[in-house]
């Protein structure tokens, strides 16, 4: 469509798509390399924080009910489906360029990964030595109602100083006193962590897209937003 304003001025507008070819390698748009729980990419760029989180739980309930007066209703999994709608806000053409990466990777709702909840799920209560399987935690009911929950048997922990973050899965619990709860790991942090040392601890999500298409707004030639949501899946 070409719209003239002028005798002069000509105004096209073009729409394209771009399909990408089976045998590409799936990281030619950059070098991206992600962090790695159970051999699948784990997502660890924080999203935008910008407007609430909206949550939708759900879970299938199947009732039965013959109009008798007698009914019952069944649910044969162990926790709800939980999606979330992030966006991205990725400032510069490496950051794009591996963060489309990751996208052409997933195939959409196909390809599985890791990502955190994103929310400070744990409170740290005193200091973690260096060959502590053990973290007090605050009490969060982890040990009465949470523990059931596959999609919360790992934790990941945001070092404040910036580097690696450090992923741990969730061996046992029990609730303890003065309000908190003990939580074990499988395996050490190597090093003291003193409360502080992390700035978050969040629960690590086994996750896949909810959808196939990608909406992208690019700002400027080099700042780009990815709207999309995320679905929590059972495992």
């Amino acid at each position: 469509q070409i719209q003239r304003p002028t005798a002069t001025i000509a105004e096209p507008t073009i729409t394209f798509s771009f399909e990408v070819p089976d045998q590409v390698d799936s990281n030619r748009l950059g070098t991206s390399s992600w962090l790695q729980y159970n051999s699948l990419d784990v997502l660890t760029v924080p999203p935008n924080a910008t407007t609430d989180l909206d949550e939708t739980y759900e879970r299938d309930i199947e009732t039965v009910d013959y109009d008798k007066g007698s009914w019952f209703s069944q649910c044969n999994t162990t926790g709800p489906n939980i999606s979330r709608p992030y966006s991205w806000l990725l400032k510069t053409r490496t950051e794009i360029m591996n963060f489309l990466a990751f996208l052409e990777t997933r195939r959409g709702k196909h390809v599985p990964f890791y990502m955190p909840t994103w929310g400070k799920d744990v409170e740290q209560m005193q200091d973690i030595g260096a060959t502590d399987l053990n973290v007090l935690i605050k009490n969060i009911g982890y040990t009465r109602y949470i523990k059931m929950h596959a999609n919360r048997s790992t934790l990941i922990f945001f070092p404040a100083d910036g580097s690696t973050p450090v992923i741990k899965s969730i061996t046992g619990s029990a609730e303890s006193a003065n309000n908190t709860e003990t939580i074990s790991v499988n395996s050490n942090f190597g090093a003291i962590k003193k409360v502080g040392d992390f700035k978050a601890i969040s629960f690590l999500t086994f996750c896949r897209f909810d959808q196939d298409d990608f909406e992208l707004t690019w700002h400027t030639d080099s700042i780009m937003e990815v709207s999309t949501r995320v679905r929590e899946v059972l495992q």
